[in-house]
């Protein structure tokens, strides 16, 4: 078996490093999280500027539905998965590897039940972070990292019917936000076209999904000001009307 030459002795292979702008020549890249892309606007935590994954997490790689797959670790990824409680024909059209401009790499995966306890429990990403063919030690530069969970369901009597879906809390990040919630029963009770052509109502759906992931990332509102971040951090170019707000046209209830 033919081990890749790895001049530093940390872990990463030369040529994954020399493809990913790594210095193969200076130890102590492995633990490294500097993605760069796409930038924020606000300072990043004290001494964390990537996507909470380190450089040899995204070489080892991540299985995503059935696929193993190296990440970038020039670019922030994402990884989401669904619970769906309620059932709706357009459910698997519906991909939740996506938000719309953002320049995030996201990846739709399956919970992992079992791995923790607790409000993360099913999402943590990167839970084998020791005995990782690093030797007994854990993962150069482990950091708990979450995938966000998105929640198909019908919302109760004490959701206004305005309201599509909610992100809680509403602007966070990952390892912060417990839950997404997509209201189905509410926009399938919008009207229109969503009641009467698929197609449009599937793109809603999309809409609602990515406002909301959006937000799991720390993207707020820049147009309505009781969202808006509080902290100077990421925030989206201004959202159309429509969803943006309360009342101001058929998605008016995004948060």
């Amino acid at each position: 078996m033919r081990v890749p030459k790895d001049t530093d002795g940390d872990l990463l292979p030369d040529w994954w490093e020399a493809d990913n702008g790594l210095d193969a020549q200076m130890a102590g890249e492995a633990d490294k999280d500097e993605d760069e892309r796409p930038m924020v606007s606000g300072p990043p935590a004290p001494g964390i500027k990537g996507d909470g994954l380190s450089a040899y997490e995204e070489y080892r790689g991540f299985l995503v539905m059935g696929d193993h797959i190296r990440t970038d670790p020039r670019v922030k990824d994402l990884f989401v998965y669904r619970e769906d409680r309620v059932d709706v024909p357009d459910f698997e059209k519906i991909k939740l590897g996506f938000i719309v401009n953002t320049g995030l790499n996201a990846h739709e995966i399956q919970p992992n039940p079992g791995v923790e306890r607790g409000p993360n429990a099913g999402r943590l990403i990167n839970f084998n972070a020791t005995n990782s063919g690093a030797g007994p030690m854990e993962t150069p530069g482990h950091r708990a990292q979450s995938a966000l969970g998105v929640i198909f369901d019908n919302a109760g009597t004490n959701v206004p019917s305005s309201r599509l879906g909610m992100t809680i809390p509403v602007v966070g990040v990952p390892n912060q936000v417990t839950s997404i919630i997509i209201y189905v029963n509410h926009i399938l009770n919008l009207g229109g076209f969503v009641s009467t052509n698929t197609m449009f109502r599937l793109e809603t759906f999309k809409y609602v999904v990515g406002h909301e992931l959006g937000h799991g990332v720390h993207i707020c509102h820049s147009a309505c000001v009781s969202q808006s971040c509080p902290d100077g951090a990421m925030v989206a170019p201004p959202p159309p009307r429509v969803i943006c707000g309360g009342g101001r046209g058929p998605l008016g209830g995004i948060r």
